[in-house]
């Protein structure tokens, strides 16, 4: 067995795969029980995060949908602290930190203000979804309005979005202006979206790698299948950027630089 510079991380032969142990981030999920289409209820939450601990991830950013008007703030904030009780007696080696899934809307900056819409772990920074065929014109203004409002946006799973995927100098153009990007796990893996993907982390225009798991039975992990997958085009300072060093400046909000 030999030690990676990742953090502490260990890679061991199994069957001829190379495999992290610890530590990753999942900074994109839906865990939290019963507050929206991820998990159904404790028992649930509980599964998922025995998938996540067995995928090698020990820091879970829990990002519940949130829809202005519709989600319930105050039982997001319950269940968390409910889950996080669940993980103590459990003495699960993990680390939960509290954020929502943005879907935009005109009042989502409203909503931030007012504490009721959540950014990721208390920062400055959010993660923000759109319909999926928006045109890049109402995702770049509104992308500003959020910049200008002193937030720091990530894209969610930008990998759904035809506006970007059908011109990459669009995503060029939103990192030069402080976006951010997100892709999910599951999109390295389906043959329709992994080379594209590939290309955009080996010019550094993706910042985060997140599960976007949902259910034991739907949408589950799949961190190291993707990891396999991305070792082969990365050199290793870029595998800890993603899965290190960029989490962590979230967590603690320093800004994230682009790669030259």
């Amino acid at each position: 067995m030999k030690k990676n510079i990742l953090s502490g991380a260990f890679i061991k032969q199994r069957s001829g795969m190379d495999k992290w142990n610890l530590p990753v981030w999942d900074m994109h999920c839906h865990i939290l029980p019963g507050v929206d289409d991820g998990a159904k209820n404790m028992t649930d939450a509980l599964k998922m995060l025995e998938l996540e601990m067995k995928e090698g991830i020990n820091k879970i950013l829990l990002t519940p949908h949130y829809l202005a008007g519709k989600t319930d703030p105050d039982l997001i904030k319950t269940q968390y602290q409910k889950l996080k009780y669940e993980i103590k007696i459990r003495n699960y080696p993990l680390e939960l930190y509290l954020g929502n899934e943005l879907f935009y809307s005109t009042s989502i900056i409203f909503e931030l203000q007012k504490g009721r819409a959540l950014t990721l772990a208390g920062t400055s920074y959010v993660l923000i979804e759109f319909e999926t065929e928006i045109s890049y014109q109402k995702m770049r203004k509104a992308l500003n309005e959020l910049l200008m409002a002193g937030y720091r946006p990530i894209i969610a799973h930008m990998e759904r979005f035809t506006c970007l995927m059908s011109n990459k100098n669009r995503i060029t153009e939103l990192i030069r202006q402080g976006v951010l990007m997100q892709a999910n796990t599951n999109s390295f893996i389906w043959h329709r979206t992994s080379n594209s993907l590939l290309q955009l982390l080996q010019h550094g225009n993706i910042h985060f790698i997140g599960t976007d798991c949902h259910r034991p039975d739907w949408r589950t992990p799949q961190m190291q299948i993707t990891i396999k997958k991305i070792q082969t085009k990365l050199q290793t300072e870029e595998m800890i950027r993603i899965f290190v060093e960029n989490p962590n400046q979230l967590l603690k909000n320093q800004y994230i630089r682009r790669k030259k």
